[in-house]
């Protein structure tokens, strides 16, 4: 078996495509999210690191589908939440982005309390 075939192989192909991510690398990082979403379908951190992935290259409307799979395979991920809501937020849909900030904040996300004071109408 080849380690493109080996389901136990997803968390290496996801810090693979974290360390992508943080140098920079976009394309091969959403690459190599997809071979942690191929391996593991329902890894929801690979479906927010391909969210990160396309909000880094303006692709918000791609970021929400990414993120939106991402809170389906784990309702409770705060990260996805909020990154969902910095997307809606980015294409104008301020009352989902501020919907999503305020989960984010009662899943413990704290960054998502200055954007709910600076954006959405209390």
């Amino acid at each position: 078996m080849a380690i493109g075939e080996n389901p136990s192989y997803a968390d290496a192909f996801y810090n693979i495509a974290n360390t992508l991510l943080m140098i920079g690398r976009y394309k091969e990082a959403g690459q190599n999210f997809d071979k942690v979403i191929t391996l593991a379908p329902n890894y929801a951190e690979a479906y927010h690191g391909k969210a990160v992935v396309a909000y880094q290259l303006h692709q918000y409307e791609q970021a929400v589908l990414s993120d939106t799979k991402a809170i389906e395979n784990n309702p409770n991920y705060g990260q996805a939440w909020y990154g969902r809501g910095m997307a809606h937020l980015k294409i104008n849909q301020l009352n989902n982005a501020c919907n999503d900030f305020r989960t984010a904040l009662n899943l413990g996300v704290q960054e998502a309390g200055p954007m709910i004071d600076n954006t959405c109408i209390k």
